[in-house]
């Protein structure tokens, strides 16, 4: 039998530390005016899900309120600042409608600022009214269309945008989901096809070549941004990452055109309901592209009790430079610096956070993801001596298994991560289903074994799938969930009414 990779609790008795920041803190900023001429601002709105009734959309209207007081306060020309929303439009209940979709249109027009938009995993969830993906995909083109170019000929017909900001060296680009209904696993990931990969590697080919920096928006993050402060389900579920259950490869590509294109620069995104008040929200990756956790405005949306916009400010003082700001709506529209990024090749950073929300409101629907290092004096390596060491749920261990999968106890779960990002992949087993329980890696079978075994079991192995992996698939489909349960619920119902005759 080959070693055990497995963590004994005095292995992982420094494992249970909070990871360590990377960054430099400096104080929060008041000073925020920019009096520099051509001063431009990007606007990024996180999951809205508005609802037409007054009393739910008072808070929208509140924080464009407080979201163009604060460019007025950053000294910037509303003709100088550019809106982006990053999808998830309409409320729960009308997800992916018509009416959702011309609902946020008004309320984005009402800002008075050149804006653009793509789609969130919930903007093709109008099963009710729409067929298809493409019917439900081309409803929202046929709405923001007119205003954003997106679905038109001037984007090649792709759920995309490109938006040169005049005056500047900077050009936004957007991609957008293109299954919901077509997904292969979660419905809910967000996924980029590939004549939107291509169109993307085209513009980012094209940046480069006319010097210019490329700003990025999806609705989810792409896996290897750095983002550690996630909803839990979107990492059970296998929906956290742009392409999540899509494969290695295509969740992977992302990053890799970070690293083959230094033109782009910013990436941000929302999708989690979180807030800025995580040390993670603002990460670097290559160090100079810019990874940005987007908060939401609504009560509702909110996991952890903040509500918050994002702005990002460049202008001629900064040079090559940007910064980061929050809108805090839950605290009267205050305005924060958050970040900024000084020099060409991004090669200094400061992070103004400094503080971790522990007691929030929706606390239990979330965890921060603990990423591995290899310093990190969590890692397992073989116990000489021993034939047999145990990992305990209340433990922070990880190891790779010798098919290249990282596996790691993590808040009471088994958790599969990526090799190449180290970022997490989804749930091997439930904090429920390890509960009081030890895990055993035995390298020789690429088995994980969990004692004591379930009842009725006299081992119990948790096998790699197919391809290696470990992650196991928690949700499907939302339509063929919906499709099941309307088949059973017509077999129960013919039952019902043939059971005599069934019975004679």
């Amino acid at each position: 039998m080959g070693a055990l990779f497995v963590g004994a609790p005095a292995l992982c008795a420094t494992a249970c530390r909070a990871p360590r920041r990377t960054h430099c803190s400096v104080a929060r900023m008041c000073d925020v005016k920019h009096d520099a001429a051509g001063t431009k601002a990007v606007v990024v709105l996180g999951d809205l899900h508005l609802h037409p009734e007054a009393p739910r959309m008072a808070p929208f209207h509140t924080a464009r309120q407080e979201i163009l007081r604060a460019l007025a306060d950053l000294g910037v020309q509303q003709s100088d600042a550019f809106l982006v929303s990053v999808g998830d439009l309409g409320a729960y209940g009308i997800a992916g409608t018509s009416a959702s979709f011309e609902l946020a249109r008004d309320f984005l027009r009402s800002f008075g600022l050149s804006y653009s938009v793509v789609t969130g995993n919930h903007d093709l969830e109008g099963l009710d009214e729409f067929k298809t993906d493409q019917e439900n995909l081309d409803a929202w083109g046929r709405v923001f269309g007119p205003d954003t170019d997106t679905l038109t000929t001037l984007t090649e017909g792709l759920p995309v945008f490109r938006r040169e900001i005049p005056g500047s060296d900077i050009v936004l680009l957007g991609m957008s989901t293109v299954r919901f209904r077509e997904a292969r696993g979660s419905s809910h990931e967000v996924y980029i096809d590939d004549e939107q990969l291509s169109w993307f590697d085209a513009q980012l080919a094209k940046c480069e070549m006319e010097g210019k920096r490329a700003f990025v928006f999806t609705h989810a993050p792409p896996m290897g941004a750095g983002l550690r402060s996630l909803q839990s389900v979107h990492v059970k579920n296998m929906c956290a990452w742009l392409n999540h259950s899509s494969g290695r490869r295509r969740r992977r590509i992302f990053l890799q055109k970070v690293k083959q294109h230094p033109c782009l620069r910013l990436w941000a995104s929302g999708h989690f309901h979180l807030s800025h008040e995580f040390e993670d929200s603002v990460t670097l990756v290559e160090g100079r592209a810019c990874f940005l956790q987007c908060g939401v405005i609504g009560p509702e949306s909110s996991r952890d009790g903040y509500r918050q916009t994002r702005i990002i400010l460049t202008d001629p003082s900064l040079g090559d430079s940007m910064k980061m700001y929050s809108v805090n709506h839950h605290d009267g529209g205050s305005l924060r610096l958050d970040a900024s990024v000084v020099g060409q090749d991004s090669t200094a950073v400061s992070f103004a956070l400094e503080h971790y929300p522990h007691d929030h409101v929706g606390k239990e629907s979330w965890f921060r993801t603990f990423t591995p290092r290899p310093d990190d004096g969590c890692v397992l390596e073989p116990v000489q001596g021993e034939d047999v060491a145990a990992a305990r749920a209340d433990k922070v261990c990880w190891w790779h298994t010798s098919s290249g999968s990282v596996l790691g106890v993590h808040d009471g779960m088994v958790i599969e991560y990526d090799e190449e990002t180290l970022a997490p992949v989804g749930l091997v087993m439930t904090a429920e289903e390890l509960a009081g329980r030890d895990v055993f890696w035995i390298s020789e079978a690429d088995a994980l074994v969990i004692n004591p075994p379930a009842e009725g079991l006299s081992v119990e192995v948790l096998h790699p799938n197919a391809d290696g992996t470990f992650a196991r698939q928690y949700q499907l489909n939302k339509r063929y969930r919906i499709e099941t349960k309307r088949r059973e619920q017509l077999a129960r119902q013919w039952l019902t009414t043939h059971r005599k005759e069934l019975e004679a």
